[in-house]
């Protein structure tokens, strides 16, 4: 009998919180005192969790967000939290829970789930793919030859809040791949979490314009010293990067030992610093899938002057609903996927994120096996689903 078949995932109840947390903490090292807050933070109606009859076998927690590609925002489910009962690895309980999870959100409309995998193997067993990347700095603010003044520095407050919210939204658009952030995601970047406490400050204008803010936390070391760890840097000018790199480098006193900050390569708050000594290096790579094909391939954006019409050949051995040969039109930068075509580019469920997200090119998804088709379907696909590598700063 399929383990499909044997398990069963339901959403769980509070009488069912006591045994979550114990798979939390023995998955994650969590705290035990973390637990309550983060299942709080979640929500009962994002909870699951997986059955061996009566006893909770293995959970997860699902974050409702969006994340952009093309600049426009698709509707993304985050999974996060997944554990497993020690006595009950390798049964497939993590394969039959993922698997009960996307039919579920295919069912919803869900045009896309993202997360960050622990065992890659795992992931990419039910459809996901790597499709996009998380880099971590660590580096001295001392040395970094930003001396920026003027302006007005204010700490948040609520109304802050407001215009920090308000001023990554209207700009976070333009990064492939960035989140757009749910409560979730906010709190744990803005506000006390797991024992850490965000500090964010904004960058103004005289006049009272925000055009950037800076979070971050500090974090006690072995040898009496800290590190800054900044959560979130966006800015929308170099003067606004400018200022708030100024005023991180004067939080670096003797006792601060580095500061560190996930970024990347492209990241406009490294490439406007005057001479970016710091290396980058790969910290994650997160995971997409595609849920639903139709809503995911009609919510995305695409090159606005593109007219192209893309014959799709899918294969999804977990959503049935997503199986088969499509046709992708692409019109004024929205797109539109229907039954029918040729299938002249065929592709599963991994191939086809790695492409959607813009973290492959087709010619090496075809070198791999992800993809087949004419160079002439693979040339059009790689106009489709162009654009700048997508990547976030956040963990969730």
């Amino acid at each position: 009998m399929a383990a499909d078949e044997v398990f069963v995932v339901d959403h769980g109840t509070g009488a069912d919180h006591a045994a979550v947390g114990r798979l939390l903490s023995h998955g994650f090292a969590m705290n035990p005192g973390d637990v309550k807050p983060y299942l709080s933070l979640v929500g009962a109606d994002n909870l699951r969790v997986i059955r061996d009859g009566a006893d909770v076998v293995g959970t997860a927690a699902l974050i409702p967000m969006g994340q952009y590609f093309g600049h426009r925002s698709v509707a993304t489910t985050g999974v996060a939290g997944v554990a497993v009962a020690p006595h009950y690895q390798r049964q497939g309980v993590a394969t039959a829970l993922m698997r009960d999870l996307l039919r579920e959100l295919a069912e919803a409309g869900m045009g896309l789930s993202t997360l960050y995998g622990s065992t890659l193997s795992l992931y990419r067993k039910v459809g996901y793919e790597c499709a996009g990347a998380r880099y971590v700095a660590e580096l001295d603010a001392k040395t970094l030859g930003v001396d920026e003044r003027g302006g007005i520095l204010l700490p948040m407050d609520a109304a802050g809040e407001t215009r920090v919210r308000a001023l990554y939204g209207a700009h976070a658009p333009s990064f492939a791949g960035h989140l757009d952030r749910g409560e979730y995601i906010w709190t744990r970047l803005l506000h006390p979490w797991a024992g850490h406490t965000p500090h964010c400050v904004m960058a103004t204008r005289d006049d009272g314009h925000v055009e950037g803010y800076v979070a971050y936390s500090k974090r006690s070391r072995p040898d009496d010293g800290h590190d800054i760890h900044v959560h979130d840097l966006f800015a929308t000018s170099a003067w606004g990067y400018r200022r708030l790199w100024s005023f991180i480098a004067g939080l670096s006193t003797s006792l601060v030992r580095r500061v560190v900050l996930h970024t990347a390569p492209q990241d406009p708050a490294r490439l406007v610093l005057p001479d970016a000594h710091f290396t980058v290096s790969l910290a994650d790579a997160w995971m997409l899938r595609i849920a639903n094909v139709e809503a995911a391939m009609a919510e995305r954006g695409y090159p606005p002057r593109l007219a192209a019409e893309l014959d799709l050949d899918v294969y999804d051995d977990v959503v049935d609903s997503n199986n088969g040969q499509w046709r992708l039109t692409v019109r004024s930068g929205r797109g539109t996927l229907r039954r029918g075509g040729t299938g002249a580019l065929r592709t599963d469920m991994r191939g086809l994120a790695a492409l959607y997200s813009g973290f492959s090119q087709p010619a090496g998804l075809a070198a791999t096996g992800q993809l087949h088709g004419t160079p002439a379907a693979l040339a059009l696909a790689g106009s489709i689903f162009s654009g700048p590598q997508p990547w976030m700063r956040e963990m969730f």
